[in-house]
């Protein structure tokens, strides 16, 4: 034992921590050395989460949409085709009135008329009572020369027998220049009678002149009559009255204006390019939009729908294809398809459709025929005519695709895809072959592209 006082005891005590030290350094050693080495991480690939859908095949139905104002089939103006003062006018010509065909709107005073009439009559049995005492005459004249040609024979032969009883001697000179004289008198009457006769057909035939100049007045007259009083020609609506009763009128005059109610048209402005598809007949060459197109759209099974938006009210009417407008707007590249549509009024439901009347500005819907088996995809999904695909490693496949039409927000596709095949909907940037994804198939997004392209969906 080393005393306190020991000079050496504080390097002792000093020396006495190196043991602890050691044995904990021995300790830490032990436990580091023992223990497993950690597993180093090892760098994965990160799947990209992108929206799917298996591209489907449908019974694609080629909508297209055109914008036009409803106009009536047939318009109406009532125009005087006699002068005259109004004495009658109808108490429902008024505008907005529906007025059936062969309602007398309008009188015009028809007195100057009917004393016209009265006027050929007279002058008709004038004529046909002169052509009647000529007939007469004719008889007696043919008569009268029969017998004054028996009275010619008979002096006649008088005369021979005198001639040679004047060459004997046996009558006086005298005598027999009279019973010439006879004869010459009844030649000159049966001459006269022929002459008179030859005149008979000349004067018949300027009667029966007269008598068809004195008819033609008495049929106008009579036209004038029926025309002073004015009948809407088809059931329609009127919708101008320019005139008033007791006004005289003129010739040429416009009276009032109507329009027809049992057809009512809308001339649809259609972007040319999007009535190729609606215009082509299924499984034959999409040809160029042209006249002769347009000339077999008649044929074509075409359904129309024609529509009236406002103010969040909205009524359709089905139509049918009339005809396509003369011209194509150069401008707009558009062409008038003229939609019509039957009964407009008749077929009105209160508080449901309306009446389609003139100045309504309508949407109309084209639809061509199905086509069966039809290739389409979301319009969004196209990049600059390529599409995303998953393969079946869920790797992307970045692939060349041919459109043949644009509709909605679908597109048709001709090549490039197949049925069934998983479309990438979401946008990649990058967008990589090869890169891993994870797909998530969009049930609504298809559901909304079948529907739109069956015909079911809205369309743009």
């Amino acid at each position: 034992e080393i005393p306190l006082n020991n000079p050496r005891y504080p390097l002792l005590k000093k020396l006495l921590i190196i043991p602890p030290v050691v044995a904990g350094f021995a300790i830490l050693f032990l436990i580091v050395s023992g223990k497993k080495e950690p597993e180093r991480a090892q760098a994965g690939e990160t799947a990209k989460l992108v929206r799917t859908l298996p591209i489907p095949k449908v019974d694609y139905v080629p909508r297209v949409l055109g914008y036009g104002t409803a106009q009536p089939e047939k318009t109406w103006e009532a125009v005087a085709e006699v002068s005259g003062k109004i004495v009658e006018i109808h108490p429902n010509l008024r505008r907005g009135e529906i007025l059936r065909e062969g309602t007398l709107i309008l009188r015009i005073d028809p007195t100057d008329y009917e004393l016209a009439i009265a006027q050929e009559n007279a002058n008709l049995a004038d004529a046909s009572a002169e052509l009647a005492n000529l007939q007469v005459q004719e008889g007696n004249a043919r008569r009268l020369l029969e017998i004054e040609k028996e009275s010619l024979g008979v002096s006649e032969r008088q005369l021979k027998r005198e001639t040679t009883l004047l060459e004997r001697g046996a009558i006086p000179e005298t005598q027999y220049e009279q019973t010439e004289k006879t004869v010459l008198s009844q030649r000159n009457q049966v001459q006269s009678l022929e002459n008179t006769l030859n005149l008979v057909p000349t004067q018949r035939e300027k009667i029966k002149a007269q008598i068809q100049v004195i008819e033609a007045r008495l049929k106008q007259a009579q036209r004038d009559v029926e025309q002073s009083e004015i009948r809407t020609p088809f059931d329609c609506r009127i919708s101008n009255n320019e005139v008033e009763m007791g006004e005289a009128v003129t010739m040429g005059q416009v009276l009032a204006r109507g329009d027809g109610i049992d057809v009512s048209e809308v001339v649809a402005q259609v972007p040319i390019e999007k009535m190729r598809a609606v215009a082509s007949i299924p499984g034959r060459p999409t040809k160029p939009i042209g006249p002769e197109v347009f000339d077999a759209m008649e044929r074509l099974p075409l359904q129309i729908l024609v529509r009236l938006k406002s103010n969040g009210f909205s009524a359709e009417w089905p139509a049918r294809f009339a005809r396509v407008s003369d011209a194509i707007d150069p401008q707009t590249r558009t062409v008038g398809v003229v939609a019509a549509v039957d009964d407009p009024y008749m077929s009105a439901t209160p508080g449901v459709r309306p009446p389609l009347i003139k100045g309504m500005y309508c949407e109309v819907e084209i639809r061509g025929a199905t086509r069966s088996g039809t290739l389409v995809i979301p319009r969004s999904a196209v990049h600059d005519s390529t599409l995303y695909l998953a393969n079946s490693e869920n790797r992307l496949e970045r692939r060349e695709v041919e459109i043949q039409t644009t509709q909605a927000d679908f597109c048709v596709v001709v090549s490039g895809a197949g049925e069934g095949e998983t479309l990438v909907l979401t946008d990649l940037i990058p967008a990589i072959d090869g890169m891993l994804l994870e797909p998530t198939e969009d049930a609504e997004a298809l559901q909304t592209l079948i529907d739109q392209a069956t015909g079911k969906g809205p369309v743009r």
